[in-house]
């Protein structure tokens, strides 16, 4: 028995969301977006015992006079349910009324919602168990206290192994009977003489003749033993006894029930980068052998994020609400996203893999073709004041112009606002196809105005009439190019990003002062036919753009520079 869909309406700061489950299910976002509204519906649907607290003081509510609603469609039933079940499906709903502070079942039949009997909530929880992992894992929990998660864990597996035959009781009263012959006979006797008045009473100390092996437990301690050193688990770090406390949590679960989703809450917390990739490695591998039947995890770790499916990641957005000031919004890539797009899945994998998944955090994303790219960016942007990692934007080194595709969808249908800089020569090819075969007089390339194919130009611009706008632009007045390029969240450089910024003067003569150029070579045709993979260096780039004052910059780099500013003031 699995979930394949919940909705969620009215809960939280969710207005309404339906999410498709896979085995393993991550919630990312930033604080407070509402990461931890889909687990909590989860743990009110299956524990409202332990959520109804939250309903009655208005936690769960998304304003005063709403109705919550969570609705989880299973599938995987096997023979079960065969009243209420639809086909291969079950359809079940809960209900919280803030006027009798009542949770209520129902089940869908017929197309539509009534009364679930208490029968199918048994079978349900009889059939599964939600088990959920709060974010505060405190250590009280390894502690041997009354209603703590070790002390459930031993006495819930001692119950199974002793439900059919229990062979340690007897040895329990074997060891009481010789403590009250023994010591506590004499103790007994003792005490009775130290009564200061006449009495016929005797006094004696005995265990309880209804106690059992039970009562030995309560001395239980963990201890870790590294390499023949023995360590008390209080005395070790904050991750271990957090993964600790996640182990003994689906030990627990297991005992008590045959299908079990677990619900955790980052549990990235106090684990080193290769502890959290051996975690949900280990969660993952329980779920493909049925330990766990499905994960929902929460996180702010792009570790994590970098080692789960993407089509298993669904965003948290706060988006503004005029009821409530803002509302939590959730998306996620359909499962046909690869197919939609004509991605080739090995490859979009390959390349994140060797990168961070960071702007799924990201206020804003700023696409560019190299690292050299990327660091010229942050000067323009610093030069502007700003700070991009202060305000949540992410830059994106897509290694070369083939890779877009793959990030750019997914900030699309994830709906995260981004700004591509692209060389010229993305959209349109050189005159001649080659660069050498193509530059002026001044070593400056040379066009042929026809958008290129294999490119992904209409979902970069969507509008026919911006397309024609921009080729004829590009030609005689880049200024308008970019200014049509800017409405579709590109700047399109009038070559690249060295050669506009060598298209100053003044950057000409500091490139050829660090290239140590005579007075014959120190000119712009040169530099770039000549020297062109020298003056690519960044140091070298770097060096002569901060020679440049604002005034000076090529107007893409002052473009850059003003949509970074704008960006920043918008995040």
């Amino acid at each position: 028995m699995k979930i394949t869909n919940i909705d969620i309406r009215k809960f939280r700061s969710i207005d309404q969301c339906s999410l498709h489950l896979n085995d393993i299910n991550a919630v990312v976002g930033q604080n407070n977006s509402g990461k931890s509204a889909v687990i909590r519906a989860l743990n009110s649907f299956f524990n409202p015992e332990n959520e109804e607290l939250s309903y009655i003081q208005g936690k769960h509510s998304y304003t005063s006079k709403s109705i919550p609603k969570i609705t989880i469609t299973f599938d995987s039933l096997g023979d079960g349910f065969q009243s209420y079940r639809e086909g291969n499906i079950l359809e079940v709903q809960q209900v919280y009324q803030s006027s009798t502070r009542k949770i209520s079942y129902k089940y869908k039949s017929g197309g539509r919602f009534i009364a679930a009997p208490d029968e199918l909530l048994q079978e349900i929880k009889e059939s599964i168990a939600f088990v959920y992992i709060p974010p505060n894992r405190s250590p009280d929990q390894l502690k041997w206290e009354e209603n703590t998660l070790i002390k459930n864990l031993v006495e819930e597996y001692l119950k199974v192994e002793t439900q059919r035959r229990d062979t340690l009781t007897p040895k329990f009263r074997s060891a009481a009977e010789y403590l009250e012959n023994g010591a506590l006979k004499r103790i007994s006797k003792e005490v009775e003489g130290y009564y200061s008045l006449r009495h016929t009473f005797n006094f004696s100390l005995s265990f309880n003749q209804n106690s059992n092996f039970m009562s030995f437990l309560n001395g239980i301690e963990m201890h870790i033993d590294e390499l023949g050193v023995d360590h008390h688990l209080d005395d070790c770090g904050t991750g271990l006894q957090s993964l600790t406390i996640i182990a003994l949590h689906r030990v627990l679960a297991n005992l008590k029930h045959q299908n079990i989703i677990l619900g955790l809450e980052e549990p990235e917390t106090n684990l080193h980068p290769q502890a959290q990739r051996e975690l949900i490695s280990s969660i993952s591998r329980s779920s493909d052998e049925d330990d766990v039947a499905q994960v929902v995890l929460t996180t702010h770790s792009t570790v994590l994020i970098d080692n789960i499916d993407h089509l298993n990641i669904a965003l948290v957005r706060k988006v503004p609400d005029s009821t409530r000031g803002f509302k939590s919004k959730l998306l996620k890539l359909k499962t046909t996203f690869f197919e939609d797009h004509n991605l080739e899945e090995f490859k979009y994998y390959q390349f994140h893999l060797y990168r961070n998944s960071d702007f799924f955090y990201a206020n804003h994303v700023i696409f560019v073709e190299s690292k050299n790219d990327a660091e010229v960016v942050k000067v323009l942007a610093d030069r502007a004041g700003i700070d991009l990692d202060l305000y949540g934007i992410s830059l994106i080194n897509i290694d070369g112009v083939r890779n877009l595709s793959y990030p750019f969808h997914i900030v699309r249908e994830l709906e995260i606002p981004y700004l591509a800089i692209l060389d010229k020569d993305y959209f349109i090819p050189y005159l001649n196809d080659e660069l050498k075969l193509s530059r002026d007089g001044q070593g400056l390339p040379k066009y042929r105005y026809e958008y290129k194919t294999g490119i992904i130009l209409n979902n970069l611009i969507p509008s026919r009439a911006d397309r024609d706008a921009v080729l004829e632009n590009m030609r005689a007045n880049h200024s308008r190019a970019l200014d049509v390029f800017e409405r579709n969240n590109i700047v399109c450089m009038k070559y690249n990003l060295e050669m506009d910024l060598l298209c100053s003067d003044k950057a000409v003569e500091k490139m050829s002062a660090l290239l140590g150029l005579s007075d014959d070579e120190s000119n712009r045709r040169f530099i770039l036919e000549e020297r062109g993979n020298a003056a690519k260096k960044l140091d070298k780039m770097l060096e002569t753009l901060r020679e440049l004052s604002n005034h000076n910059l090529p107007n893409s780099y002052k473009r850059i520079k003003k949509l970074v500013a704008g960006i920043a003031s918008s995040c």
